[in-house]
């Protein structure tokens, strides 16, 4: 009777999932469907119904990104379009709509050009994601625990030194993997509206520190009292009502 009802819950649970899917890939179909007849504003409701559900993807990012685009929500636009950047980084139509919203906002701050050492880093943490780093990393370690145990039993230098070369290459590969999920794991919201004020402190009767406006991105330092506390590239922090804000 037990097992009955095991198996029971599991296909209701198993039917309910694929009836949810069913009902996304209905409304993603929907909201392409309003974007083709040019309707920006219900298909990026449609779309937007599909992320309050809880379901997030690289597609249903990008073409919320690109429905704010096309209405002029320039703070939004970079939102989704930095949300969507989260899941796949390589999308060439992507970082190129990206590009182009970013040069629509009013601060822009042109930062000295890297060394090429920082740069090469840089790249490549832009490149990789943290699953494909894991991979790669994995993937060092099987050969290094291969070529000892060849190493072990045929006595060959030559195995010794192609252990020792995954061993090294997989120690890398964890500092590095380890900093991309530093990296990642730093939280950083978008100004949605035309301008937003930081003051000295959680409270708008603080000191005015600066002001930015729409599309601007900064780091999150700390949240208190529906204040977010933020950091610009620039080096400038100060206190942001969160609501004017939306986060990565």
């Amino acid at each position: 009777m037990k097992k009955i009802v095991l198996l029971l819950t599991l296909f209701l649970f198993v039917l309910n999932n694929i009836s949810f899917a069913d009902e996304t890939q209905e409304l993603f179909n929907k909201g392409n469907e309003l974007y083709k007849a040019n309707d920006f504003e219900e298909a990026s409701k449609t779309y937007l119904e599909i992320v309050n559900s809880g379901t997030s993807s690289f597609e249903v990012f990008f073409n919320l990104g690109n429905c704010c685009f096309r209405l002029g929500k320039v703070g939004e636009a970079v939102l989704y379009y930095e949300k969507a950047k989260k899941i796949n980084s390589k999308d060439e139509n992507l970082l190129y709509n990206l590009q182009l919203v970013s040069n629509q906002t009013i601060d822009r701050v042109e930062l000295p050009e890297p060394d090429v050492f920082t740069k090469i880093i840089n790249d490549s943490l832009e490149f990789f994601t943290l699953s494909e780093l894991s991979y790669i990393l994995i993937g060092q370690v099987w050969l290094f625990a291969l070529g000892m145990i060849f190493f072990l039993w045929r006595r060959n230098k030559f195995l010794l030194y192609f252990s020792l070369l995954f061993l090294t290459t997989s120690l890398f590969s964890g500092a590095f993997l380890k900093y991309k999920y530093e990296i990642d794991s730093i939280g950083y919201v978008v100004v949605l509206h035309y301008e937003a004020n930081a003051y000295s402190s959680p409270n708008k009767d603080a000191k005015l520190m600066f002001s930015i406006h729409e599309g601007t991105k900064a780091q999150v330092l700390e949240e208190a009292e529906g204040f977010y506390e933020v950091r610009l590239v620039d080096g400038k922090t100060g206190w942001i009502e969160a609501e004017l804000l939306g986060k990565i």
